[in-house]
């Protein structure tokens, strides 16, 4: 387990040395109100670093993203797992915003989880 620490320590220092401020704004989905006919979302906002990388799809040859068809403009994103995270990513309804403003979408998460207990790095799809 030590090793599994020092590589998630690892991908910490990377990313705050050499990645950009984003926040990642984490939806959750309330229940139904009849009486105002509207559900309540809450959201949480924690601020970290992450780094966004353009896809070279010539270089590898993939189209696809774990399934997801990579379209032009989307780009992946290494983000350490932090502790202030109240749930896991969850792709479709939470998102990121980077240093310049720009909201991107979460379209499909890859998780570095080699224990099934503890993440170390989600992979992201991110599309404006």
């Amino acid at each position: 387990m030590a090793i599994l620490d020092q590589l998630a320590t690892m991908a910490q220092q990377m990313v705050n040395s050499e990645g950009q401020n984003v926040s990642v704004t984490f939806v959750t989905t309330g229940t139904y109100n009849p009486a105002t006919s509207s559900v309540a979302n809450t959201t949480t906002i924690v601020a970290c670093k992450a780094i966004f990388l353009d896809f070279a799809i010539e270089g590898h040859g993939d189209t696809t993203y774990n399934g997801t068809l990579i379209e032009k403009g989307d780009r992946e994103v290494y983000l350490p797992h932090y502790s202030g995270f109240p749930r896991k990513v969850n792709p479709g309804i939470d998102y990121i915003v980077d240093a310049a403003g720009i909201k991107w979408r979460i379209i499909q998460v890859k998780s570095n989880n080699p224990t099934g207990a503890n993440e170390i790095l989600y992979k992201l799809l991110v599309r404006k």
